[in-house]
């Protein structure tokens, strides 16, 4: 819901909805890949297997997708205006890094694909996870310190490096159980101050290195795991069902949804002027963004073997 969001961003939208994508995008795309890190288990399999499951569960949707939506945007950019328009260099920046390129999106995918990688190879020499979280994060402080110009050089790889921190730490929770409904109660306001406080010194005194925007990001991540704790045992069947639906079909709506908001976006920028509330015009299209993906795989995706296998990414 947060990422969806976040690429809800019109011209005409008021200073609080950008402060409270802003905020989001602290620990939004962070818990995807704690997420990844705890459903890992990279020891199951040899490194070959492991990475040719890989190649089905996400190159496979990567160019699928990044064709299907060259196509849409090469016969749309003729009627209207788009933010990431197809060129031959975004063409080529979709290999090197996709934040770069016609469809930004899919940087994650990429980004997560060579985290899988590199996570296997290195757990075949048996390396501790807490020896490996702390060598990222020493890596991630002597690079801002003494390398800065390397994250100009190198974006690609210092996104790698940055989110592989909480993919470890996703491993490093696997079978763990945090908290429970009362100890989520409890821990929720001093985390939210907490995160509240990080991030107002991030962005309103612009002050903050790579430590205070990895705490950030965790609080955030946390907190969002205490909500759901508290969904999960609230014993309200229709939010549980929501949720759980949105999960299920979480790839899809990540792949597609930016196709809905970026239409809501385009007819109110460029087609009709707004003339419903914003807050109205954002539901709607948010709610586009997740449940029309939603509905996408479970009566078209899912019925054919071959967007089974390029597009869900399953076997």
């Amino acid at each position: 819901m947060l990422v969806v969001m976040n690429h809800f961003s019109p011209t005409f939208a008021p200073d609080y909805w950008f402060i409270l994508c802003k905020i989001s995008r602290l620990f939004g795309m962070p818990l995807f890949f704690l997420l990844s890190g705890y459903l890992c288990n990279p020891r199951k399999d040899s490194l070959f297997d492991f990475t040719i499951n890989k190649i089905q569960r996400l190159v496979f949707p990567f160019f699928t997708i990044a064709a299907l939506f060259l196509g849409i945007k090469l016969i749309t950019s003729g009627f209207v205006h788009l933010r990431y328009p197809v060129t031959l260099q975004s063409i080529v920046n979709l290999w090197v890094d996709p934040m770069y390129s016609y469809m930004p999106l899919l940087w994650f995918i990429h980004t997560l694909f060579f985290i899988f990688i590199i996570y296997k190879i290195i757990d075949l020499f048996k390396i501790n996870d807490y020896v490996l979280l702390a060598s990222i994060v020493l890596l991630n402080v002597f690079i801002e310190m003494k390398m800065p110009h390397f994250t100009g050089m190198f974006p690609s790889l210092v996104r790698i490096l940055y989110n592989s921190f909480f993919f470890v730490l996703g491993h490093l929770l696997q079978g763990r159980e945090l908290f429970n409904r009362n100890s989520a109660l409890i821990s929720l306001i001093p985390l939210l101050f907490l995160f509240s406080l990080s991030a107002h010194i991030l962005f309103v005194h612009s002050y903050g290195g790579i430590l205070l925007r990895y705490m950030a990001a965790v609080l955030g991540i946390f907190i969002v795991i205490m909500l759901s704790i508290l969904i999960e045992q609230t014993g309200q069947s229709l939010c549980k069902k929501i949720f759980s639906n949105l999960g299920f079909y979480l790839m899809t709506i990540y792949l597609f949804h930016t196709l809905f908001v970026s239409s809501f976006r385009i007819f109110f920028e460029q087609v009709f002027p707004p003339f419903l509330p914003f807050l109205v015009i954002a539901f709607f299209a948010v709610g586009a963004g997740l449940f029309f993906p939603l509905l996408l795989e479970k009566f078209i995706l899912r019925k054919y073997q071959i967007t089974k296998k390029y597009i869900l990414g399953l076997t």
